[in-house]
């Protein structure tokens, strides 16, 4: 399970990598929507699993970006 678990997190740091590498203008975006998401997460009395959802779902709230062209961007 802790394989698996470290497997995700990696991956997902490397999708957010990818993304903020797309459009380094909004840099830091998909970091700081966690951290505020998943702190209101926190307030609401949600299971640890739940906050832990949110969290990565934030990071990745911009994946899109990867296919717009640059020039879109």
């Amino acid at each position: 399970m802790q394989d698996l678990l470290r497997n995700l997190e990696e991956t997902v740091g490397a999708l957010k990598l990818t993304t903020e590498q797309r459009d380094p203008y909004s840099a830091g975006h998909q970091q700081r929507v966690a951290m505020l998401a998943s702190a209101i997460a926190e307030t609401r009395d949600l299971k640890e699993e739940q906050v832990e959802g949110i969290r990565v779902s934030s990071l990745l709230q911009d994946i899109g970006k990867i296919y717009i062209p640059a020039e879109i961007l």
